[in-house]
């Protein structure tokens, strides 16, 4: 028995009119949203950009210490994190158009997608933070224990344990590698605890006693080494008194000035003393001693000017305002019993010796040749 089937060509037809007439206008929508989605996360992105410049998210990152991290500007890092946002909304705005047609795989993976990024910016902030954290606790360690010989390994360890603190939390938001960095973890803080307890808390109290009270007694003095270093370092020399840092600047001190009063003194008298013992000494010869160009002066004979020579100068010296005593030894005098007699200076012929008479006889004769014949 044969059956004919007839093929409905017009209902074909009009369910296919159909299917475009209801696919039309979500194109449309779509399109639409992606459009004013886009113009609106552009908008969004710049006057974002203009509200972190206006608060000054450049010198917040700069304090932080991410750009020195990256190796890049703080303008860059901000850069990126606004396009970083930017992205996030692109991918918002085609998560809710992809909506428009439905429950599909397309929807599915874009809300994946979106949400990846988000977690992983969040362990991006994340990590940020605990290594700016990590920058500044290694600082002020290495800063506090700077005259110390350990100073240097100490904030490297403090930094090293918050970064790895904040890069486990980092990697927990993302969910990467949570098989591994759990395990570990919970590997370390059972060691260090069973090595807390079992150790210093049990078999080891008895030999770790000295060491801890070495220890500490190191530490003691550490510590007062390291505040007294920290407060040099900030306090203003001006306003530092030396008694405060050293009890005993003060009685040196006062015994070093005391000390220079003294050599003062000392110096004082003993220039007095030299003084007193050779007397003042010049250069210009005293009126009992001749000089090295003119004969010795006899007392009974006057001495009467020379017309040509002008006025006779004084024997006995004026001293000069402000003439300084020579510094050479006065010459020796020997006594009176052994020096040599002086010998009368020989009168001037030409004028004293022809007219003064003589006090016992008649007067000489002038001055003529010398007579003739023996005398």
């Amino acid at each position: 028995m044969q059956v004919t089937v007839a093929i409905a060509w017009d209902r074909g037809f009009s369910d296919a009119w159909s299917r475009i007439a209801e696919t039309g206008p979500k194109i449309g929508v779509f399109l639409t949203i992606c459009v004013l989605g886009g113009l609106l996360v552009r908008v969004g992105a710049r006057l974002l950009t203009a509200l972190a410049i206006r608060l000054g998210i450049d010198r917040a990152l700069d304090r932080s210490g991410l750009p020195a991290l990256l190796r890049r500007p703080a303008a860059d890092v901000r850069t990126g994190a606004v396009r970083v946002l930017t992205g996030l909304g692109l991918l918002t705005v085609l998560r809710v158009a992809v909506g428009v047609f439905g429950p599909s795989a397309a929807e599915d993976t874009v809300t994946e997608l979106l949400a990846l990024l988000l977690h992983t910016m969040l362990a991006t902030v994340i990590i940020a933070i605990g290594v700016s954290l990590a920058r500044l606790a290694r600082t002020f360690v290495h800063e506090a224990l700077r005259e110390l010989s350990y100073a240097h390994a100490a904030g490297n360890t403090v930094a090293a344990v918050l970064v790895i603190t904040f890069g486990k939390a980092g990697l927990d938001e993302v969910g990467l590698a949570t098989s591994v960095t759990t395990p570990l973890l919970w590997a370390i803080l059972a060691t260090l605890t069973g090595v807390i307890v079992v150790g210093v808390g049990g078999g080891l109290v008895r030999p770790m006693q000295l060491r801890w009270e070495e220890i500490l007694e190191h530490a003691e003095d550490t510590a007062a080494q390291a505040r007294l270093t920290w407060r040099a370092r900030h306090t203003d020399p001006a306003e530092t008194d030396p008694a405060e840092t050293d009890p005993t600047a003060a009685d040196l001190t006062a015994a070093d000035l005391t000390a220079a009063d003294l050599t003062a003194a000392d110096l004082t008298a003993a220039e007095g003393a030299d003084v007193d013992a050779t007397g003042p000494t010049t250069n210009e010869p005293t009126a009992n001693e001749p000089t090295a160009n003119e004969p010795p002066a006899d007392p009974d004979v006057p001495v009467e000017p020379d017309p040509a020579g002008g006025p006779v100068s004084p024997s006995i010296p004026v001293p000069t305002p402000g003439a300084v005593a020579a510094t050479t030894p006065r010459p020796s005098i020997p006594p009176p019993g052994e020096q040599a007699p002086l010998e009368p200076a020989a009168p001037d012929r030409t004028s004293a010796s022809a007219s003064s008479p003589r006090p016992n006889g008649p007067p000489r004769p002038a001055d003529g040749p010398p007579p003739e014949g023996p005398p």
